[in-house]
C-alpha cells in the first residue's frame, strides 16, 4: 500500500539515519510514502502522524514521523483531480548502496495508473504510470531510478486494470475477476432479484449487498455457471494486444498453486492479505509470502441459517473462488480460505452461489 500525504510536519529523531532528504520534508509537498515502512498511524487533533523506522537495519535508532492533512487516502487506481499534480517518489535505499544516497522522482499525478508495495518487502515498491501515447512505465521504489521500466499490467474488455503474480510455472491475476462482459463482448446479466438468481443457469454477477462501491475492493460476484458459458468469461489485453492462455482455474490449477505455496496445509496462510482490513481477527498465520493479497471477501448462497438480507454471507470470514469443474448436475467445485487456519480447502457448492473467480495462465 502507498498513501499520497500533504506533509505539514516532519519529526525524526536525534539516533534517526534521516534517510529521507531534507528537500523532501518541507511542508505543504505532496509525496507518496511505502506503507511497508510505516509502524503506526495515531490521531492527531486536525492532522494524522505517520510513525515510520527511518534505519530499517536498526530500527532501535528511532521512529521518525510525518504529519499530515486529514484528507489522505490509500492509492490503489489513478488519482483523481482532487490530488496534486504531481508528487514524489523516494529511491535509493539499496543494501549495496554504501553512501545510502536518497533520489527523489516527481511524476504528474495524472499518469499515475498503480502503486503498490510488494508483500513482506520494505525496499521494494512499485509505482506503474502511463504517459499520454505510451507504454506503461514502473518506477522501483526504494532502489535506483535505472530500474524504470516497462510492465506487463492486464484490462479485461471493461477497461479494469489487473495486477498479476508469476509463482513456479503459473502467472495468477491479483485482483479478482471484475469484468461485466465476456469475452466477445456479451454482457453478463447482473441480476439482483433473488428469484431470479436462482433460477439463472446461464451466467450472472453481482456485487455485495448490491453496491458498486464492493467492485474495486473485492470484485464481482458470479455463479458457476458464468464459468460455462459459451462466449468465455477470461480475456485480457495487453497495451491493445490480446493474451493468450487465460482461464477459469481448474482444480489441478489450484493444486499446482497449492503446491508451490508450501501445500494445502499452510499455503492459505502465505496466500492470505495480512492485517484485519479486509479480514476477521484472528486471520490466522497470514503472511502473504507472495504478494497474491488474497482477501476475505463474501458469498451469495442460500444454504446457511446466518444468511444476510438477499443471501449474502462470510465477509471477513471466508475467501471463496470458482474453479471450472463441475462436481455433480447441481454443484460445482470451489476453493476457499478462512481467517482461523492456514489451509486450502477443496470443496464444491451449488452452482447458483456467488462466487470470485481469479484467472490463471501457464508460462
Amino acid at each position: 500500500m502507498f498513501t499520497i500525504l500533504k506533509v505539514t510536519k516532519y519529526v525524526s529523531p536525534r539516533r534517526s539515519k534521516g534517510f529521507i532528504a531534507p528537500r523532501d520534508r518541507e511542508v505543504g509537498k505532496f509525496v507518496l510514502l511505502n506503507a511497508n515502512r510505516m509502524s503506526d498511524i495515531r490521531a492527531n487533533g486536525s492532522g494524522t502522524k505517520f510513525y515510520y523506522t527511518e534505519n530499517l537495519a536498526n530500527p532501535r535508532d528511532g521512529k521518525a514521523y510525518v504529519e499530515v492533512e486529514d484528507h489522505w487516502n490509500e492509492v490503489t487506481n489513478a488519482l483523481d483531480t482532487a490530488y496534486p499534480s504531481e508528487f514524489t517518489i523516494f529511491t535509493g535505499y539499496k543494501d549495496d548502496d554504501v553512501n545510502k544516497t536518497t533520489l527523489s522522482y516527481t511524476i504528474p499525478s495524472s499518469t499515475l495508473v498503480l502503486a503498490d508495495s510488494l508483500a513482506n518487502d520494505y525496499d521494494r515498491s512499485y509505482i506503474t504510470y502511463q504517459a499520454a501515447g505510451g507504454r506503461l512505465k514502473r518506477v522501483l521504489a526504494n532502489s535506483s531510478l535505472e530500474d524504470i521500466s516497462a510492465i506487463d499490467l492486464l484490462r479485461d474488455y471493461d477497461g479494469n486494470i489487473y495486477r498479476t503474480l508469476q509463482i513456479g510455472a503459473q502467472e495468477w491475476t491479483i485482483d479478482n475477476l471484475r469484468t461485466t462482459h465476456y469475452a466477445d463482448g456479451t454482457a453478463i446479466p447482473r441480476v439482483e432479484d433473488d428469484a431470479l438468481w436462482l433460477a439463472d443457469t446461464d451466467g450472472a454477477y453481482c456485487y455485495y449487498q448490491h453496491n458498486d462501491g464492493f467492485k474495486d475492493i473485492y470484485g464481482c460476484l458470479y455463479n458457476w455457471h458464468a464459468t460455462q458459458n459459451a462466449h468465455g468469461l477470461a480475456y485480457f489485453t495487453d497495451d491493445g494486444v490480446l493474451q493468450l492462455g487465460w482461464r477459469v482455474p481448474l482444480r489441478a490449477d489450484y493444486d499446482t498453486l497449492i503446491t508451490a505455496m508450501g501445500g494445502g496445509a499452510t499455503g492459505g496462510g502465505s496466500a492470505k492479505e495480512r492485517g484485519y482490513a479486509h479480514w476477521d481477527n484472528p486471520n490466522y498465520g497470514a503472511i502473504d509470502l507472495y504478494g497474491l493479497r488474497e482477501r476475505s471477501s463474501v458469498n451469495r448462497f442460500y444454504d446457511s441459517e446466518d444468511l444476510d438480507v438477499h443471501g449474502f454471507i462470510n465477509m471477513g470470514i471466508f475467501e471463496d473462488w470458482w474453479t471450472s469443474e463441475q462436481y455433480d448436475a447441481d454443484q460445482g467445485y470451489a476453493q476457499y480460505l478462512d481467517m482461523y487456519s492456514t489451509e486450502f480447502h477443496d470443496y464444491h457448492e451449488m452452482k447458483y452461489g456467488g462466487a470470485m473467480i481469479r484467472c490463471v495462465r501457464d508460462v
